[in-house]
C-alpha cells in the first residue's frame, strides 16, 4: 500500500470515503451513541483485517483521545477497550504499538499508555516472538528503572 500523502490524481476511493464516514462517528456531536459506534469502528477493523493500520488510523488517534477523558465524562471505556482489542488482532501489535506506542519513556506521565497493557495481554495473538524479546523485554528495564526513581523520590 502507497502511503497516504502520496499524490494521486483521483479522490479518495471509496473504501476511503466509508472509513471517513466511520472514523466520523468518533466525533463528539456523537457523544450519545458512541458505545454502538465503537462496535461499528470494531467491525471496520475486524473486516479490513491488516489494511486498517492504512485505512483506520485516524479513529485509532480519536480514540487514544478518548481514553484520556474522565470516568465520569465516558462511560463507554468499556466499549472502547473493546474496540482497541479489534484493532489489535485486526493489525497485529507491531503495527498497533507503531500507531498507538505505549510511550513508557515519556517524563509526563501523563503521556505514558499504560492502560494499554490489560488491552494487550488480552487480545494480542500472533505476534513474533522476536517482537516481544526486542521491544516488550526492552519496555521492561524501563519500568523497573522508572519504579526505582519513584521508589527512592518517595523515601
Amino acid at each position: 500500500m502507497n502511503g497516504k500523502n502520496d499524490a494521486r490524481k483521483s479522490g479518495p476511493t471509496v473504501i476511503e470515503k466509508v472509513c471517513a464516514a466511520i472514523e466520523s462517528l468518533l466525533g463528539y456531536h456523537y457523544v450519545g451513541v458512541w458505545d454502538l459506534a465503537f462496535q461499528v469502528v470494531s467491525a471496520m477493523f475486524d473486516k479490513l483485517g491488516v489494511y486498517s493500520s492504512y485505512f483506520m488510523s485516524g479513529a485509532i488517534k480519536s480514540s487514544a483521545e478518548m481514553e484520556k477523558l474522565p470516568d465520569e465524562d465516558f462511560p463507554f471505556r468499556k466499549q472502547l477497550h473493546e474496540c482497541f482489542g479489534s484493532a489489535l488482532v485486526a493489525m497485529g501489535p507491531e503495527t498497533f504499538l507503531g500507531l498507538l506506542p505505549l510511550n513508557l519513556e515519556a517524563e509526563d506521565l501523563s503521556q505514558v499508555n499504560v492502560w494499554l497493557f490489560p488491552i494487550l495481554k488480552q487480545y494480542t495473538i500472533g505476534a513474533r516472538l522476536s517482537f516481544f524479546m526486542e521491544s516488550i523485554l526492552g519496555m521492561v528495564g524501563i519500568i523497573k528503572e522508572k519504579s526505582r526513581k519513584v521508589l527512592n523520590s518517595s523515601n
